[in-house]
C-alpha cells in the first residue's frame, strides 16, 4: 500500500481545516433545516462578554450586540478552533465613559482594548470544552458594511439568534481542500522568494554600514574620509529604499485580499467553499505565518516617522537580527 506523504499543508491546518460534515455539534443545534446556537453556548458567550465589559465603565450604554463568526460558525473547524466573538459597541460613547481611551483613533482603540481583553480571557481561562474564546470590540457602525461582512465566511447574531450571513455548506466528499490551499501557497511563495532577496539586501547594507562606520573613526579628515561618509549616506538611502519597496509590496498583497472581500459573490464562495479559502486570502495567511508581514511592519515603523539615519539604523539591525523569516 502506498503511504501518502505528509505535506506542510497538512501540518499547517490553521490555514484551512478540512471540512466537517456539519457545523460543530457542541456549538450548534439543527433546527428548521439549518442551525441555531445551543442555549448553553449562547448563555456562556453572554456571560463571558459581560465579565469583559465589567472591566470598563457603563457597558450598558455603549454595548450594541454580540456576533459569532469565523471557522466555528462553519464546517471548517477542528477541536481547538476559537469561538470568535465580536462585541459590537458605540466607540464614541465608550470613550466618553472611559476617557483613558479618548486619544486613540478607532484602529488603535481596537488594538489597545484587544490586549486588555486577551489578558482577561487568558487569566480567567474562558473556554468551552477544548475551544478557547476570542473576543474583540468592533464599532457597530460598520456592522452593515459589505467589506466587513465579506471578511467572514459566516456571521451570526448571538442575542437574536439570526444569521447575518449563513455559511456555505460544501460536499465533503468532493471538496478539494488541498487544491484550494495549494493555490494560495503558490501565490505566497512568489512574494516570499522576492522578499528573501530584499531582506538579504537590507541585511548586507546594515552590516556594511557597521563596517564602514567603525573604520571611518580611525581616519583623519580628508578626501578618503569624505568618500566614506558619502558611502554611509548612500547605504542609508539604499536601505530605506528597500524598506519602502517592501512596504509598498505588502500593501499590494493586503489590497488583493481587501478586493476579494469587497467583490465577493456567491459563485466565488461556492467554488472555494468559503470566502477565506480564496487564494489571495490564503496567500496573506501564509505570508503572516512565515513571519514576513511582521518583519516588514516593524521595518516600516522605523522609516515612517523620519528618514533613516545613523541613529535609527540600529533599530533596523535589531529587527533583522531578531526576526527569523
Amino acid at each position: 500500500m502506498k503511504i501518502k506523504q505528509i505535506s506542510f499543508r497538512d501540518i499547517i491546518g490553521s490555514i484551512i481545516n478540512y471540512p466537517q460534515e456539519s457545523l460543530p455539534e457542541n456549538i450548534w443545534d439543527k433546527r428548521d433545516n439549518f442551525f441555531i446556537l445551543k442555549p448553553k453556548v449562547k448563555n456562556l458567550i453572554q456571560k463571558y462578554a459581560k465579565e469583559i465589559m465589567d472591566n470598563f465603565k457603563n457597558g450598558s450604554l455603549w454595548f450594541k450586540g454580540l456576533f459569532l463568526g469565523s471557522s466555528i460558525a462553519s464546517q471548517f473547524y477542528n477541536e481547538e478552533t476559537d469561538i470568535d466573538v465580536k462585541i459590537f459597541i458605540d466607540i464614541e460613547k465608550f470613550k466618553k465613559y472611559n476617557p483613558q481611551f479618548f486619544h486613540y483613533n478607532n484602529e488603535d482603540f481596537v488594538k489597545e482594548t484587544k490586549d486588555i481583553i486577551d489578558e482577561i480571557v487568558q487569566i480567567r481561562n474562558f473556554k468551552l470544552d477544548t475551544h478557547p474564546f476570542e473576543f474583540i470590540f468592533i464599532d457597530f457602525r460598520i456592522s452593515t458594511d459589505k467589506e466587513f461582512i465579506g471578511h467572514f465566511d459566516s456571521l451570526y447574531d448571538v442575542d437574536n439568534d439570526y444569521w447575518i450571513k449563513k455559511p456555505k455548506l460544501v460536499d465533503i466528499y468532493t471538496y478539494d481542500r488541498d487544491k484550494v490551499v495549494e493555490e494560495g501557497e503558490r501565490l505566497a511563495l512568489k512574494w516570499a522568494t522576492q522578499w528573501d532577496l530584499d531582506l538579504g539586501k537590507i541585511k548586507r547594507h546594515v552590516k556594511e554600514f557597521d563596517l564602514v562606520n567603525n573604520y571611518i573613526n580611525g581616519i583623519k579628515e580628508g578626501n578618503k574620509k569624505q568618500q566614506l561618509k558619502n558611502k554611509l549616506e548612500n547605504l542609508l538611502k539604499l536601505t530605506e529604499k528597500e524598506i519602502d519597496k517592501l512596504h509598498d509590496e505588502k500593501k499590494i498583497v493586503t489590497n488583493q485580499r481587501h478586493r476579494v472581500y469587497i467583490d465577493y459573490q456567491d459563485d466565488i464562495e461556492k467554488y472555494y467553499g468559503m470566502i477565506n479559502a480564496h487564494p489571495e486570502v490564503i496567500q496573506l495567511k501564509y505570508l503572516a505565518y512565515w513571519g514576513y508581514l511582521k518583519i516588514i511592519k516593524e521595518l516600516s515603523k522605523i522609516t515612517k516617522e523620519e528618514d533613516l539615519n545613523k541613529n535609527n539604523i540600529e533599530n533596523v539591525k535589531k529587527v533583522i537580527e531578531k526576526e527569523s523569516v
